[in-house]
């Protein structure tokens, strides 16, 4: 494991964000200039992506949000060695924007790391795409620091594509003061190229139900959300699309602190669209005070509601 402590001792590259009053999210494109859409969004949120190529070592490149909105964020990196571009035949347009180019490093002596500092603390759910071109039968590894409880490699399809040299990874990960977010590529102890597609950051609301079980949001049932009118002091329709027709799922309505205030239980209609409205009570039928909330429903990312007064 010589390439990790080696790596951790040069601060392995890294995002850095500078703070700010709200999370928000982030999609990376390592390699060439060339990026998908903003319509595009692999297995996350679509928006702006930013192009990364290799850095020195003393180089912060600023990032912007998927709203296109330069935040204060940051990346810097070490072990990158070059930008590798492939030519996918089972990829075109947008996937093969983000998936036929790479950053490249070797495991010995080092692998390929990255920082992200500047992040609010918090939790955030970070996608890694990633290959190893010299060995395609690996998946290469991607190790986020102080991910709890730990990656969830995930693989295979993501909505609408998947090419088979790219593994995707899944992971939950807590910010702390430092407002960092660290990760190593190349989680294999061989002397072989290591290579990184992408990277997603987005912040992770999960709920506690029940007694203390927590739903997680970001599975694969539902996808996107939307909450009309937001913010709004009157009733608000909470919709999540992407289920199958005639499937039951509960819409709930929680606190930032992950609290449970109030549920809906709702049937996925013939456009695999399932609907609540909201009018702002809790499940005792009183009114909630004006604030932040987010909607939940199984399998789908939170969606952020602000009540008005």
């Amino acid at each position: 494991m010589r390439f990790l402590v080696t790596c951790l001792a040069l601060s392995a590259l890294s995002i850095t964000l500078t703070p700010r009053a709200h999370a928000v999210s982030y999609n990376i494109d390592f390699g060439s200039a060339t990026v998908p859409s903003s319509s595009y969004g692999a297995a996350g949120l679509p928006g702006v992506w930013n192009a990364v190529a290799v850095l020195p070592s003393s180089q912060r490149q600023p990032l912007l949000d998927v709203n296109g909105v330069e935040s204060g964020a940051r990346i810097y990196m070490v072990g990158a060695s070059v930008v590798l571009e492939t030519d996918d035949p089972l990829t075109s347009g947008d996937h093969e924007a983000f998936l036929d180019d790479m950053l490249i490093g070797f495991n010995d002596p080092l692998d390929v790391c990255i920082w992200v500092e500047g992040l609010p603390s918090g939790d955030y759910e970070v996608l890694t795409y990633a290959l190893t071109p010299s060995e395609p039968d690996l998946d290469s590894r991607v190790r986020v620091d102080d991910g709890t409880p730990g990656p969830v490699f995930v693989g295979g399809e993501w909505p609408g594509f998947h090419s088979e040299t790219v593994s995707y990874a899944r992971h939950i990960v807590f910010v702390g003061t430092n407002g960092t977010i660290g990760l190593h590529s190349g989680e294999i102890s061989a002397n072989i190229q290591s290579g990184i597609n992408g990277i997603q950051i987005r912040p992770y609301s999960p709920a506690e139900v029940g007694d203390g079980a927590v739903i997680d949001p970001l599975g694969t049932t539902a996808s996107l959300g939307v909450v009309e009118p937001n913010p709004s002091s009157l009733a608000q329709r909470i919709r999540f699309r992407g289920m199958e027709e005639g499937a039951s799922a509960l819409i709930r309505v929680v606190d930032t602190a992950g609290r449970v205030i109030w549920q809906s239980s709702e049937t996925a209609n013939s456009a695999g669209e399932i609907a609540a409205e909201w009018d702002g009570v809790d499940s005792r039928g009183m009114r909630v005070p004006a604030g932040t909330y987010y909607a939940h429903a199984s399998g789908a990312p939170p969606v952020r509601i602000v009540r008005l007064n």
